[in-house]
């Protein structure tokens, strides 16, 4: 989906695992990867938590509430373009993120720009038009304003959160703060159609699939929110899932389109049962004949106590959808619905700090010694701490954490090892394998240089400081899991210079225990944790993560406290 209040953040998943064909380039190129809303790639992701590199896109500090939008990266895997709220398109370095150039529009950008043949696709607020921009260097090719301005009573929410959907290289879809969707040729920005209205306005993000669109909107005044579905060719609704719950009711989620089935979250508050139930994740069957004038009832929903603005992902080889809410994760059968993995806890810990932390997810690949996993990953948009990025399996299980200083709200794009997020506060942050980080070491201590022409030196070629540079810190934990106490083993480069902070926080990123800070040497190191927190009680059984931070240098994992 698009993000409302960019509190929404999208996870990636392996397209094997997803049953769907691999793409020829390693890329991402629109919210949530492609028109069906996959949010999954072929490609590696991050398999620990090393910053690769960070930059900051607010650096005159011109507005709060930087990044709403998600970040995409080209078919090369070479760049990285991503959307500021103050109006600021850049296009970064993927290897180093280096500043490419950076382009101005009209106030701010809060939906997910889209990129093809060589062009981006990108709605902005202040004009409430639809750009056609050279990916090459931000060159204006046209612009095409949607919609008339949007007031809510007294106050003017002319927001333009829907995210582009480009289709075949010929036409772009996008919904629009005046309540319908438009579809605009690429090579000119003359309208083909535009719907009629179907809410209050449109957040939600088109996709596409056999000459059909699906898109959530968002009622109160002027009309119901709900699920449609749109004809490709002229815009007409083929059927439609409306719901009035007055103004806290909306969809804001985008759909998935997997399994032959829509997947989407919705905002329908309500009482239900004598029971609270502030959203649901619904499933549409796909292959439904034409409907114009009946509203249809979904194939399932599940209610949960939380808004659910996030998009889901598929895991066809376990016949699984995750989603999330600002109560957790959760994994649902993809077929009847049933709760498998969730009940508004994180693998049984409360995940973030309550309605604040909307998220979607993406999905990447992992290969082990004998097997490939499926990684999933997931922002955090709370706002009490918590910050960061975290990769888990399908078990939910956390495997790493990437910290950042500011709620994430887009979601995580993936491409050859790597994950890039934009944070609230506008900070861009890359996170990368640690033999990707400019050069790879071998198991027999050869250092190849990835900008040496892959002639490589040996390790008697380089000092200490470069292959601990390499390196970075090293973390041992033993044992894990653990019942009384566990020894946190790690090891710092030469170049880990300052203080090392080493604490234990829970996976919502609170502080449990706080076991070093001081300045330490480079070399061996070793600290004992024995399961109590620093307000003197014993932490109950679960999952934790150590955080160590030296210098320049980071490593997160995860400890399994037993009973």
């Amino acid at each position: 989906m698009t993000t409302f209040h960019g509190r929404v953040t999208m996870v990636c998943v392996l397209l094997a695992f997803v049953g769907l064909p691999c793409t020829a380039h390693a890329n991402w190129p629109m919210f949530q990867k492609d028109i069906k809303h996959t949010g999954a790639t072929a490609q590696d992701g991050a398999e620990s938590s090393t910053v690769a590199w960070d930059f900051d896109a607010n650096p005159d500090e011109l507005t709060t509430d930087v990044i709403w939008a998600s970040p995409i990266i080209n078919p090369a895997s070479t760049k990285v373009y991503i959307a500021t709220r103050y109006g600021r398109l850049y296009c970064l370095a993927l290897a180093d993120g280096d500043s490419l150039w950076a382009r101005d529009l009209p106030d701010g950008i809060t939906g997910t720009p889209a990129l093809s043949n060589g062009f981006l696709y990108v709605l902005a607020e202040g004009d409430r038009s639809l750009y056609k921009l050279d990916a090459a260097d931000g060159d204006s090719i046209w612009a095409k304003e949607l919609g008339a301005e949007w007031v809510y009573g007294e106050r003017d929410a002319a927001w333009m959160e829907s995210s582009a959907t480009v289709v075949g290289d010929s036409v772009v879809y996008i919904g629009s703060r005046d309540g319908t969707v438009y579809c605009l040729y690429t090579t000119d920005g003359d309208v083909k159609w535009r719907s009629e209205a179907i809410g209050d306005y449109v957040s939600s993000s088109p996709a596409y699939n056999d000459q059909r669109i699906y898109i959530g909107a968002t009622g109160g005044f002027f009309g119901d929110s709900g699920v449609y579905c749109l004809s490709a060719s002229d815009g007409a609704i083929l059927w439609q899932y409306t719901y009035v719950y007055g103004n806290a009711g909306g969809t804001m989620s985008s759909p998935l389109i997997a399994n032959g089935r829509i997947y989407i979250g919705m905002n329908n508050d309500r009482e239900e049962g004598g029971e609270h139930i502030g959203g649901s994740l619904a499933c549409f069957l796909e292959d439904r004949q034409s409907e114009p004038n009946d509203s249809l009832v979904p194939s399932w929903s599940y209610g949960i106590n939380c808004d659910v603005r996030g998009t889901p992902v598929a895991i066809s080889s376990r016949n699984r959808v995750y989603a999330t809410s600002g109560k957790g994760l959760y994994a649902f059968d993809a077929y009847d619905g049933d709760l498998e993995i969730g009940e508004g806890h994180y693998h049984g810990i409360d995940l973030g700090d309550g309605e604040e932390n909307w998220s979607s997810l993406t999905v990447s690949k992992r290969w082990t010694l004998a097997e490939q996993e499926t990684l999933l990953f997931v922002g955090d948009g709370g706002f009490d701490g918590g910050h960061g990025v975290y990769c888990l399996n399908l078990a939910l299980d956390s495997l790493w954490c990437g910290d950042t200083d500011s709620p994430v709200w887009g979601s995580p794009a993936i491409a050859s090892g790597k994950v890039v997020v934009g944070s609230n506060d506008g900070m861009v942050y890359c996170f990368v394998d640690d033999q990707q980080r400019g050069r790879i070491i071998s198991p027999n201590g050869t250092i190849t240089y990835l900008d040496d022409g892959g002639g490589g030196r040996t390790s008697s070629d380089v000092s200490d400081s470069e292959i601990g540079d390499a390196i970075g810190p090293t973390v041992r934990i033993e044992p894990n899991p653990f019942g009384e106490r566990a020894t946190i083993r790690f090891s710092l480069p030469v170049g880990a210079k300052g203080r090392v902070d080493l604490s234990v926080v829970d996976v919502a990123g609170r502080l449990v225990r706080r076991l070093v800070l001081r300045d330490a040497a480079a070399g061996a190191n070793a600290v004992e944790w024995d399961g109590w927190t620093d307000a003197g009680a014993r932490a109950e059984p679960g999952i934790y993560l150590y955080r160590l931070r030296a210098g320049r240098f980071s490593r997160s994992g995860r400890l399994v406290l037993q009973p």
